[in-house]
C-alpha cells in the first residue's frame, strides 16, 4: 500500500495495487542525456516539441516517464488526473520556472526573481500583493480606456500599413509593438511611440526582435545539460547579452517613470489615478523597489510572447471563417459605439466575443503544458508519484480530440456558450490557457481585455478574409508561437 493524496486532499491508504514510480512507460532513455539524444542529431526538432508530446501519449498512454538530461519529467494526460493535481495544489502550489534561463539571470544579477521563479512563502507575499490589483475584473478595468485608446490608434496604424493587394506589411511585428504600446500606456501612463513610425518604434522594433530571440536561446538550452549554470557558454553569453540588453531597455523605462511619479508626490501635484499601477505598487509595504521592476517589467514584456502571437491566432481563425466572423460583428455592431470607450460593462454583456476567444485558444494555444512540483506523494493513472516530482500537465493533447468535442475540427465558439442548465458541455480541465487556482496566470486580465477591445476595434473596420484554406503551423520555444506569416486580407468595410 502507498500512502498518497485523494482529490480532496486527504491523506489516505490504497488498498487497490498501486504500480511502482520505476513502472511509468516512457521513451528509451541513456546516461547523462537521458532522452535529449535524437534532438542533438535532428531526428526530433524542437521546434516540433509540442507534436513529440502528443507521440508519447499515443504511444505510451496518459502518464508517461521522460529523462531531459539530469531532470525526470512525468507526463500528466488524463483531464481527471490533471484535476487530482489542480485540487491537491494547497495555499502555495510548487511550480518549476517556464523559463530556467530568465530564472538564473535573475539570481545572478541580484534582481527579485519575480511570481514565476520562486514559491511558498516568498512567491505568497508577491502574488498576495499584486492580485488586489492584476487578478480582479472591476479592478483591472480601470485601464479598459487606455487599452482601448491604443487598440483605435493601432487600427489606424494596421490601415496605413495596407499595400495594394490588402496585406498589412510586416503584420507579425506591428501586433507586438502594439501590445507593447499598451503595456507601457499601462505601466508608465505615456506612449512608448510603439505605432508611431519614428525612432521610438524603432526602439521598439529591437525589443519584440531579442524577445524572440531570447525565448529560441532559452528553449535550446532547456534541452541541454544546463552547463551554463557552471561555465559560461557561447550560447550563454549570446542569450546574457541579449537579456541585458532588454532588461536594461525595460529598466530603465520603469526607473524614468517611478522618478517621475516621486517628484510628483514630492510636489505634491499627482493628480487621483495618475500612474495607477505603480502608486499601487509603491503602496505596497511587502514589496522591494526590486520586486516592483520586476513585476512591472513582466506586465511590460510578457503580452509579446503570449497575447500578440495569441491575437494573430484569433485574426487567422475568423478570416477562415466567415460565419462565425459575421455572427462576431453583428453581436460587436449591436453593443460597440465607434466613438464611445469601450468598458467592462460592454464587454460582460458580449458572450460570443468571448466565446470566440476561448475556442480560438483551443486552435492556437500559448503552450502545451502547465508544470508543477507535486508536494505530497500522490496516485495518478495507477502509479505511485513520490512528492516533489516534476509533472507536466499535457491537456494540450484533447484540443482537437473527437473524445471531448464535437466536430473539433471546425471553429465553433458556441460550444463554450453556457446551455439552459447554466453550464458548458466541455470538461474545464482539457483548456486552461492561463492555468487554474492561485497560480493562474497573474497578467490574464490585461492580456483578455487586450484580445477583446482589439477585435472589436478591428473588426468594425475590416473583414478579414484568409487567401489560403490552411492552418499554419505553431513552433515551440518555450511557449507556441506562429510558425509562417498569417495568410490574411484586411478588407475596408463602407
Amino acid at each position: 500500500m502507498v500512502r498518497h493524496v485523494n482529490n480532496v486532499g486527504t491523506d489516505i491508504l490504497v488498498e487497490e495495487p498501486v504500480k511502482p514510480f520505476t513502472a511509468i512507460p516512457g521513451p528509451p532513455w541513456i546516461p547523462v542525456l537521458g532522452t535529449l539524444l535524437p534532438y542533438k542529431i535532428g531526428m526530433k526538432k524542437l521546434t516540433g516539441y509540442h507534436h513529440e508530446v502528443c507521440r508519447l501519449h499515443q504511444k505510451y498512454g496518459p502518464v508517461v516517464r521522460e529523462v531531459f538530461g539530469s531532470q525526470t519529467v512525468v507526463h500528466i494526460f488524463d483531464p481527471d488526473d490533471i484535476k487530482a493535481v489542480y485540487d491537491n495544489d494547497g495555499k502555495m502550489p510548487y511550480v518549476p520556472p517556464l523559463q530556467e534561463t530568465a530564472q538564473f539571470y535573475r539570481k545572478k544579477n541580484n534582481m527579485s526573481p519575480g511570481l514565476g521563479n520562486i514559491n511558498g512563502e516568498e512567491w505568497y507575499r508577491l502574488r498576495h500583493a499584486v492580485q488586489q490589483m492584476m487578478l480582479r475584473p472591476r479592478e483591472a478595468s480601470y485601464y479598459y480606456p487606455i487599452q482601448d485608446e491604443v487598440a483605435c490608434r493601432a487600427v489606424d496604424r494596421l490601415e496605413a500599413e495596407l499595400d495594394d493587394q490588402g496585406f498589412v506589411r510586416n503584420l507579425d511585428f506591428l501586433i507586438p509593438k502594439w501590445i507593447m504600446e499598451s503595456a507601457g500606456m499601462c505601466c508608465f501612463e505615456k506612449s512608448l511611440g510603439c505605432l508611431n513610425g519614428g525612432v521610438d518604434e524603432d526602439l521598439s522594433q529591437k525589443l519584440v526582435e531579442t524577445n524572440l530571440k531570447i525565448f529560441q536561446l532559452s528553449a535550446e538550452m532547456k534541452f541541454s545539460l544546463r552547463l551554463y549554470r557552471y561555465f559560461k557558454s557561447p550560447k550563454y553569453k549570446t542569450l546574457s547579452s541579449l537579456e541585458d540588453y532588454l532588461y536594461g531597455t525595460s529598466f530603465k523605462l520603469i526607473s524614468d517613470a517611478v522618478e517621475e511619479l516621486k517628484a510628483l508626490v514630492a510636489q505634491k501635484t499627482l493628480q487621483e489615478g495618475q500612474y495607477n499601477f505603480l502608486t499601487y505598487l509603491m503602496s505596497r509595504k511587502e514589496l522591494s523597489d526590486k520586486d516592483i521592476m520586476v513585476i512591472t517589467f513582466s506586465l511590460f514584456t510578457d503580452g509579446l510572447s503570449t497575447t500578440a502571437p495569441t491575437f494573430l491566432g484569433n485574426l487567422h481563425c475568423l478570416a477562415l471563417n466567415q460565419d462565425v466572423q459575421e455572427t462576431l460583428y453583428q453581436e460587436i455592431k449591436t453593443h460597440i459605439d465607434p466613438d464611445a470607450p469601450i468598458t467592462l460593462g460592454i464587454i460582460n454583456k458580449m458572450r460570443y466575443l468571448k466565446a470566440v476567444v476561448r475556442e480560438v485558444f483551443r486552435f492556437y494555444p500559448i503552450g502545451e503544458a502547465v508544470q508543477r512540483l507535486s508536494q505530497k506523494d500522490m496516485v495518478l493513472g495507477g502509479y505511485h508519484i513520490p512528492a516533489w516530482t516534476y509533472l507536466e500537465l499535457n491537456p494540450y493533447v484533447w484540443l482537437q480530440s473527437k473524445e471531448h468535442f464535437v466536430e473539433p475540427e471546425k471553429l465553433m465558439p458556441e460550444r463554450w456558450l453556457r446551455n439552459t442548465s447554466g453550464t458548458s458541455t466541455v470538461n474545464p480541465y482539457v483548456l486552461n490557457p492561463f492555468s487554474l487556482g492561485i497560480r493562474m496566470c497573474a497578467g490574464r486580465r490585461f492580456a483578455e481585455q487586450d484580445i477583446y477591445v482589439g477585435l472589436c476595434r478591428l473588426l468594425l473596420k475590416f473583414r478579414l478574409q484568409a487567401t489560403s484554406n490552411d492552418r499554419p503551423e505553431q513552433k515551440w520555444s518555450v511557449l507556441l508561437t506562429p510558425k509562417t506569416p498569417l495568410p490574411v486580407k484586411f478588407i475596408k468595410r463602407e
